[in-house]
Formats: structure tokens, C-alpha cells, sequence
């Protein structure tokens, strides 16, 4: 989401409004649908779009500011102006890196540590893998090696930095 006013990246971290957002896009038919916080969706298929960059931390990412009803609907639910930008695929548009791996385990010991009853919801952390079957902070030892995940093998760099997301409630924001 870009911030046309300010020229970067809007977030959950300044909007946590945008957490009751949610989205799906299907490449097959480069249909784009979002569930607002009523349950209405708004569905159209992405086409043309007017050239637009985004600051996103200590670079500039270049896509496209996409037309259609999504910007609009998004601003709405936000209380100020955003455009969905539509980046080109193999351009990293990111905070950091790609893949984030996170075990269950993990996430009910943060919950434990924490005095959390019911553990930690893990999509606080909005790993891209959460994965079962691992003892807490196992994933911790996988920095420097590779993992398979399915048919990708994943280079482990290193240990997510602490985000302020993990503060926002998944579902409201």
C-alpha cells in the first residue's frame, strides 16, 4: 500500500486498521479480491495502472499505482488516501527478507514467557511458514544452513529482528 501524500509504504504498524483486511489474488485470472472488516468483498481483475515508486526503508521500489476499486476501498477502511501498488515479479518489496519461518512452539513460549493463558497467536509474528512438530526456538539453530519446504530450498540468514506488529491484535488491528 502506498501512501500517495507521504510517497512510502502505509502499514499495520502506523494503520492497524488494515490487519481486518483481508486478500487473495488468483494469477490464473490476475483477479485481485479484498474482504473488508463488514465482510463485503471487493473483486475486479488487475489491469493498467499508472507508474508510481514507494519508499520502502532504504530504497525505492518501482511498480505500478493499480486502477480499479481497491484504493478506494482500502482508503476508506484506513481514514486516508492509499493506492495498491502492483510490483514486478522478482522485485523484493519486503521489509526484509523473503520467507519467514516460525515454529508453533516458539510461539506458545513467547505466549508462556508472557503470561499469555492459550499461548501466543502466531500470526502476530506473520510467518510465512508456521510449522508444527518443532520443539521451541528449534528453528532458532537453523540459521546458516538450508531447508527444504516442499519442492524450495530456503538459505536461513538470520533470526527475525523484533517488530512492532507483534503488538497488534491479527484481527482488529
Amino acid at each position: 500500500l502506498l501512501d500517495p501524500h507521504r510517497g512510502r509504504v502505509a502499514t499495520q504498524r502506523e494503520l492497524g486498521v488494515l490487519a481486518q483486511i483481508q486478500s487473495r489474488y488468483d494469477p490464473a485470472t490476475a483477479e485481485l479480491a479484498l474482504v473488508m472488516p463488514d465482510g463485503s468483498e471487493v473483486v475486479e481483475t488487475v489491469n493498467g495502472g499508472t507508474p508510481a515508486s514507494v519508499k520502502l526503508w532504504d530504497r525505492v521500489v518501482e511498480g505500478r499505482a493499480l486502477d480499479g476499486p481497491w484504493a478506494e476501498a482500502v482508503s476508506s477502511v484506513a481514514g486516508r488516501e492509499l493506492q495498491v501498488l502492483e510490483v514486478a515479479d522478482g522485485i523484493r518489496a519486503q521489509d526484509t527478507y523473503p520467507v519467514s519461518i516460525l515454529s508453533q512452539a516458539s510461539a506458545d513460549e513467547v505466549g508462556r514467557r508472557g503470561g499469555i493463558d492459550g499461548g501466543f497467536d502466531a500470526r502476530r509474528f506473520r510467518p510465512t511458514l508456521l510449522l508444527d512438530g518443532l520443539g521451541a526456538h528449534e528453528e532458532d539453530e537453523w540459521v546458516g544452513h538450508r531447508v527444504q519446504a516442499g519442492e524450495a530450498v530456503l538459505s536461513v540468514v538470520k533470526l527475525d529482528p523484533r517488530c512492532a506488529l507483534t503488538t497488534r491484535n491479527p484481527e482488529t488491528g
